[in-house]
């Protein structure tokens, strides 16, 4: 998890261009703002930014509750991610049969601004390194390394590992053209 601590702190830095990628490009924001048209990322932004929304009303619960609830929660963000989400997940709104089907945790609301995919990125960069934090200070039995190891995992499946390819096409991009102005010297 400490790993994954790292990675998000690092990805902050990549999407502020305070820090170059992998080493070798510093992507410019214009180059990410093409990368993430707004146009375009309306409903990923939307998506991460209320599963920052979630995460943040979790973080007020003890570790271990935390980690079960984050557990679940990204097992509904990554169903909603699919478009498969499950019926016991998805709310009713008939008020009779809303006892089991209220159990979502993931936040389920419209945006009606426009939301820039970067900030609500690094934004969620930083639940996520306020809430990996709490949970490397929790005790450490078998129950709760399970769920340390489960979230972490989805953690990088869902939010680290598409950026980094999406970062690694772009950083390539602006690796090529510089390497064409190199040669044309």
């Amino acid at each position: 998890m400490e790993v994954r601590l790292s990675m998000l702190k690092y990805l902050q830095r990549v999407f502020t261009s305070q820090g170059p990628y992998l080493g070798s490009v510093l992507i410019p924001l214009e180059s990410l703002y093409i990368l993430y048209p707004p146009t375009e990322t309306h409903t990923k932004s939307e998506q991460l930014f209320l599963l920052g929304l979630s995460l943040g009303k979790l973080a007020r619960t003890d570790e271990e509750e935390l980690a079960k609830t984050m557990d679940t929660l990204l097992h509904e963000f990554e169903a909603d991610q699919r478009g498969k989400r499950n019926r016991m997940f998805s709310r009713s709104s008939d008020t009779s049969a809303m006892s089991f089907l209220e159990a979502r945790l993931m936040e389920n609301q419209k945006i009606s601004v426009d939301l820039d995919y970067i900030r609500v990125f690094y934004h969620l960069c930083s639940v996520l390194i306020m809430t990996y934090k709490k949970l490397l200070a929790a005790k450490r039995t078998d129950a709760m390394q399970d769920y340390l190891t489960r979230i972490d995992q989805k953690v990088h499946r869902l939010i680290v590992h598409p950026a980094m390819q999406d970062l690694d096409v772009t950083a390539k991009g602006l690796l090529r053209e510089q390497w064409k102005t190199l040669v044309t010297f």
